[in-house]
């Protein structure tokens, strides 16, 4: 899902890399996985600062990163549906929707839903 906001200031990336994001007892699981993405994010950059990259060029990567994810999120689905159009058996949509779903998991990317 694209990201509504992409902007932010150098200084606002500096702060949230020195401040930790506590799990509570309320959080939920998806709070917590949340959490911890975004702090596996800021370990990230802050190896990619000490390589010598910029909180820019980061940001940039990020973005491109994304855009990379949506497209093979969309190349699959498109797969799926073009699959179903055609008159494929269940057999063969089941086998798509899974290899792409699998291909999907490997990289982390939401999978797709068994077209009806």
């Amino acid at each position: 899902v694209p990201v509504s906001v992409r902007n932010t200031t150098k200084e606002e990336i500096e702060e949230a890399l020195n401040r930790k994001i506590e799990l509570t007892e309320e959080d939920g699981l998806e709070a917590r996985q949340i959490k911890a993405m975004v702090e596996g994010m800021k370990d990230e950059l802050r190896e990619f600062l000490a390589a010598g990259g910029t909180i820019v060029a980061y940001g940039r990567r990020l973005v491109r990163r994304q855009d990379e994810e949506i497209g093979y999120y969309t190349r699959a689905l498109n797969e799926l549906e073009q699959l179903k159009k055609s008159g494929a058996t269940e057999q063969a949509l089941y086998d798509l929707w899974e290899a792409r779903n699998d291909k999907l998991r490997k990289m982390g990317i939401k999978l797709l839903a068994m077209p009806e």
